[in-house]
This record gives C-alpha cells, structure tokens and sequence, in this order.
C-alpha cells in the first residue's frame, strides 16, 4: 500500500507541473523521435531524453609504510625491545563510498514541438525527475575504469639525531728541526676529529633517550616543578614524550601511512549479474582487471521488484505511440560491492534504466 501510495504521488507531482508549464509557455503541438529536419526551428521545441543512472565508486586505500631503523640491528641489546628488522609496504582498502548522477540514455531521445517560442528555464526543473531536459551539462566526461584522483602525503627518509657523532681528541707527533747544528724532536700536538661509528652512535643515543625519560620523571616527582604554570608544564611534558619517542624510532622503526583516493564510473546494465570492477593486491593496491595477482572487486544490481504493480500495466502502455510525453520510474535496486568472500559494501539505490516508462501527457 504504501508503494502505491509513493508511485501515485509521483504521477500527481508530474501532471501538476507539465500543466502548468503547458498553460503559461505554449501548448504541445507534437512529439516524435529525434529528427534532424525538426530541429531548424529551435525556438519552438525542446529536446529531451529518458534518463539512466551511474554509479560514482569512491575507494579509499592505504598504503602502510614499515620502515626499520638505522639502529635496528641493537634494539634488543640496547633497549630491550624487538622492532622493524625489515622495509615492508601493505596496501589496505579502507573503505567505499557510492553515489549516483544521472545521464541521457540515447536510445530515448525525443522532440516536443510547441505552438510558439517557449523558454527553457521551467523545463530545468523536470531534470531528474523521470527525464533529462536540454540542453543540459553532463557531468562526466566518460564512463570509465581508469579515472583516479590520488591524495598523496610523502614521507621523508630517516633523519639522525641532531647529535654530535664527531669525537674530538688530541694526537701528539714529533717533529724533527735542526738547532745549532743538532737535531731536536720537538712535541707538536693536533686537533683530531672522528666519526663514531653506527654501534657508537646507537649506544650514546641510548644515553640521551635515558637523559629525556629521566627529565620526564623528574617533572612528575618535582615538588617545585619548573615551569610551574600547568599548562606550560603539559607542553613541555609532551615535547619530552615526543622527542623521546623519536629517538626509540631509530631502533624500533617507524610506520608511516600514504592514503589515495581512486574513482570508478560504472553503468548498471543487466541485473542480478556480477561485475568485476578492479582487482585489488595487499603489495600493489589496486590493479588492472587483468592483473593476475591481484584480488577481484565486483559490484552486484539486484532489481528489488519495487514496481511490480506498474509492470503488470507494461503491455497497456505499449500501445501508445510517440505522440506522447513519456518519463521514467526509477526502481530501487540492491547493491553490493564485495571481495570474493566478504562483503564490502550493501545498499539501495534507485536505477532508472531498470525503472518503467509510463505515458505522461499527450501531444494536441
């Protein structure tokens, strides 16, 4: 009852809106396909078409960056913890988004001739409504599976620590000069600068890691902490807990994640099918339909019979010819977008192209 109810407020909508248009620009005079010889005159007619629905198929994915240390290999000896020993990237699909817009099915394209010069602006309103008035602006360029928008965030490589790796110390040599017909060793000594190295470096990070905790502690203990205003303590607290925490990524590792965005148009066309959209890799993220390695998405259209009783008129309305107005009634249609065994994504949609074409109003 209550779709009926829906599909007869749909007709008292459409018939009060075409009267009145009828009444204030211009009586229809005929309607037929599209006619290259009709379209001289264009100031007394209006080209519509039937409309069909795509689908907009946002997939949100990630790519998880596991980036091992400089000092990965003394994690354990040095701080007692096991992290990244290896470089490693996961793709994962995050999640997917649908929606929809409607564009002109050209195999229902139609005339309607007026009795005087019309204005095109009242027609706009009917867009979407059961037919597509021109002109129009589409809103695709075309329907296909290569339509991507990234969002990127790069990452930067490891950074060692702004510390002083150099050690400096002295070397003594001695020089030989001849005084007063003698030779004298004579003591020179040199400033000398060395590099520690990668063990050396681990170890006196350790240190400062040790120094940072420490001051973090001593903080939360102190009676008399300084700063002493509390907000100015937190701050400082947390840049403590932040630079410490980057310091433990040198031998931990550090996971950094790139996120994109990838487009896909798809036309239902036969419903209760099966349509492979991309194939999706945890190593490449999404890839070609005919990349082997990678892990098929398809998108199912169920028809959920919502129009039933109109079908059952079909025949009746058959009988009409194009002296008509005709529109469409879109049907609902579940959708699922899924793994080959898990879903990903459930829910309904009105689809013109499965929907009824019922007459609306005829020509005089």
């Amino acid at each position: 009852m209550r779709k009926r109810n829906i599909i007869r407020g749909r007709f008292i909508f459409f018939i009060s809106i075409i009267i009145f248009y009828i009444k204030g620009n211009g009586q229809i005079s005929s309607i037929t396909t599209i006619d290259k010889a009709i379209l001289k005159n264009t100031d007394k007619i209006a080209l519509y078409a039937l409309p069909k629905t795509v689908f907009r198929i946002e997939c949100f994915v990630r790519i998880n960056h596991q980036l091992a240390g400089p000092f990965a290999p003394y994690s354990m000896e040095l701080i007692g913890k096991r992290g990244v020993v290896n470089d490693q990237s996961v793709w994962y699909l995050d999640s997917i988004q649908v929606s929809s817009f409607e564009v002109m099915d050209p195999t229902f394209l139609y005339v309607v001739k007026f009795s005087k010069k019309i204005d095109y602006k009242p027609l706009n309103e009917l867009a979407q409504k059961g037919l597509i008035i021109f002109p129009i602006q589409q809103r695709h360029n075309e329907l296909n599976y290569d339509s991507i928008v990234i969002r990127n965030q790069q990452f930067n490589e490891w950074n060692k620590p702004l510390l002083n790796f150099n050690v400096d110390f002295t070397d003594t040599v001695y020089q030989l000069i001849t005084k007063d017909s003698l030779l004298i060793r004579k003591p020179v000594v040199r400033q000398k600068s060395k590099t520690l190295s990668t063990y050396e470096q681990a170890k006196e990070t350790v240190k400062i890691i040790k120094q940072i905790f420490q001051h973090k502690n001593d903080l939360l203990l102190s009676d008399d902490p300084v700063p002493s205003n509390e907000k100015s303590l937190q701050w400082l607290y947390n840049e403590l807990d932040r630079i410490g925490n980057e310091y433990l990524k040198l031998f931990t590792g550090n996971s950094i994640n790139q996120h994109y965005l990838f487009t896909f148009y798809y036309t239902p066309g036969i419903t209760n099918q099966q349509h492979e959209i991309f194939r999706f890799s945890p190593y490449k993220g999404i890839t070609t339909l005919n990349d082997p390695t990678g892990i098929p998405v398809s998108i199912t259209v169920n028809s959920t019979n919502t129009l039933s009783t109109l079908h059952d008129y079909k025949m009746l309305f058959s009988g009409f010819n194009t002296g008509y107005i005709f529109y469409r009634i879109p049907e609902v249609v579940d959708v699922t977008i899924s793994l080959p065994e898990r879903t990903l994504k459930h829910f309904q949609m009105n689809v013109f192209q499965y929907g009824t074409i019922v007459p609306w109003l005829p020509a005089e």
